[in-house]
């Protein structure tokens, strides 16, 4: 009888703590979707891995654009470049019209050495969506990795129209500058 009521309570707590386990993973595959769309990315990261450690099954939604934005910008951030350009692929199928998704299908690309296609998916984040300081920024960036200084500077300047206080516009203009005057020899 011991060895019964033993058995039962060891299969209660199980499936108890299993359940609890589904139930936290849920919680944070959700969080990390409402994360996602206020913009908090980071946050977002966080919960969605907490979510697919807790249970794997819990985020595998195949029509989810924010789902392969997460997965693949923990893989990039894992290294893991190819996986993460096809996720990027996956949810640009989904939604051709997001344009975070060109944005950091173009950061694949620009880690994996492909400038043109960068550049081709930064300019299509920004025919979707023309005030985003951030996509000029990140654009003016490979324009300046190809040496195109003056376009560079063009979009660093629109950032900054965009968002006066973009730090980062503003740094990677001053170096572009700089840059751009040791070339001519000043």
């Amino acid at each position: 009888m011991k060895a019964g009521l033993l058995l039962f309570s060891l299969f209660l707590a199980l499936t108890t703590a299993s359940q609890s386990d589904e139930q936290d993973a849920k919680q944070a595959y959700e969080r990390s979707i409402q994360e996602y769309a206020e913009g908090k990315v980071e946050m977002a990261m966080a919960d969605y891995q907490r979510a697919l450690k807790s249970d794997p099954g819990v985020a595998r939604d195949p029509k989810s654009v924010t789902e392969f934005i997460l997965r693949g910008l923990i893989r990039q951030n894992e290294g893991n470049l190819a996986g993460s350009l096809s996720d990027f692929d996956s949810a640009i199928k989904l939604d051709p019209k997001f344009a975070r998704a060109y944005l950091n299908r173009g950061n694949v690309k620009t880690s994996l050495g492909d400038l043109d296609g960068a550049m081709a998916d930064y300019n299509r984040a920004l025919e979707l969506d023309p005030k985003n300081a951030k996509g000029y920024n990140i654009r003016g960036n490979a324009k300046a990795g190809k040496g195109h200084v003056d376009a560079a500077i063009a979009d660093f300047n629109r950032a900054l129209e965009l968002d006066p206080k973009n730090a980062n516009a503003r740094k990677f203009r001053k170096l572009t500058e700089e840059c751009a005057k040791e070339r001519k020899g000043e």
